[in-house]
């Protein structure tokens, strides 16, 4: 019963878009840190485009033939497990300034403020999940 509420796969993509927002939180504070050194260059993750396209490509699966896999060395026909869904740090390359440096501290603060919206999104989603999980087992 455990494994099952571990692997439900709603907990699962809350827990990843924490981890990414956390991840995110890190990358945006480095980058405003480094605003003023010459030929720094910004940085982002990339997440959201996986778990769309991710989501999409679950939701299109009804309409899709159903392929199996019979060696491990085959390509897998469906989409990657949301298990091993994980942020990408990449690089930014927007307008230089002068100095060779690219952060834009307006934009990494509204970015930053758009993630701390984010994780207390995500960590709303996720402790009412737990909650109807006590509530179910209590009887409530």
């Amino acid at each position: 019963m455990i494994e099952k509420i571990a692997n439900d796969s709603n907990i699962l993509l809350l827990q990843k878009c924490l981890d990414a927002s956390a991840l995110r939180h890190k990358v945006i504070s480095n980058n405003i840190a480094n605003a003023t050194t010459p030929g720094f260059k910004a940085s982002d993750i990339s997440f959201q485009g996986e778990v769309k396209k991710l989501l999409d490509e679950k939701n299109g699966e009804n309409e899709k033939l159903n392929l199996s896999v019979t060696d491990k060395n085959h390509i897998s026909p469906s989409p990657p497990a949301l298990s091993e869904l994980m942020p990408r740090v990449i690089a930014s390359d927007t307008y230089r300034q002068i100095d060779g440096n690219n952060v834009d501290i307006d934009r990494e603060m509204s970015t930053l403020a758009e993630n701390s919206l984010s994780f207390r999104t995500y960590t709303r989603l996720l402790g009412d999940v737990f909650t109807g999980i006590t509530s179910a087992i209590k009887g409530e």
